[in-house]
């Protein structure tokens, strides 16, 4: 988290996403960067070796993305029944 307070992903969340962006430029480690410009707008880098095979998708101050990693990893955890189950008690 860049801040204790909420960012206004539109704007302020790019200019820090931007400044990232331009201090890793010249990075020998850092094959390619890409903006993606969304509702929560994300940093996307690939390394070089011995890394080229990680991704990072870096966001600025979205604790809900954060938090949907963290189930998403449970969730690929999870054995099949235990996941079915848990789908079942939460469909509608």
């Amino acid at each position: 988290m860049v801040t204790t307070r909420e960012l206004n992903q539109r704007t302020e969340a790019i200019q820090i996403l931007i400044m990232v962006m331009n201090l890793l430029s010249d990075k020998n480690l850092i094959k390619r960067q890409d903006m993606i410009y969304a509702k929560v707008p994300i940093l996307r880098i690939e390394f070089t070796a011995p890394y080229e095979n990680v991704i990072v998708d870096l966001n600025a101050n979205n604790s809900v993305a954060i938090k949907n990693t963290y189930l998403l990893c449970h969730y690929a955890a999870c054995k099949c029944l235990q996941f079915e189950i848990l789908l079942n008690y939460c469909s509608f």
